[in-house]
């Protein structure tokens, strides 16, 4: 038991390591050849998400393997819960509520899916 603790640690410690020295390696990258300052922030901004930031990052459902067989009657209230203040941002989809909740629910059951987006990350492609 001890021994796998410790194991976990020094593979913790290593990968904190690596993150550290690859940021380095970045940060004089960026120094060398003269990096415009905007560019540079979102170059950081990128590689600290894609290490340490996706400890901290928003937790999606897909994260949440405790939640994989859900009844569907509680998966749908949960689709609802999240899907609707979302929907309800944009002004079409708003008044569409007005004229009835159906179709609503039938975005969220189907249509929205959360996704977690790294920086940088292109939101639509083709």
């Amino acid at each position: 038991f001890l021994g796998s603790i410790n194991q976990a640690l020094s593979q913790l410690r290593s990968r904190s390591a690596q993150e550290t020295h690859q940021n380095m390696l970045v940060r004089r990258y960026i120094s060398d050849k003269q990096i415009s300052i905007d560019l540079a922030a979102d170059l950081l901004a990128f590689v600290r998400q894609r290490g340490l930031g996706r400890a901290r990052s928003k937790v999606v459902f897909g994260d949440m393997k405790a939640l994989d067989g859900l009844p569907r009657a509680l998966l749908v209230n949960l689709q609802l819960e999240v899907g609707l203040p979302i929907l309800n941002s944009h002004a079409l989809l708003k008044h569409l509520a007005v004229l009835g909740n159906h179709e609503l629910r039938r975005l969220c059951e189907k249509a929205l899916k959360e996704a977690r987006r790294i920086y940088g990350e292109d939101l639509f492609h083709e």
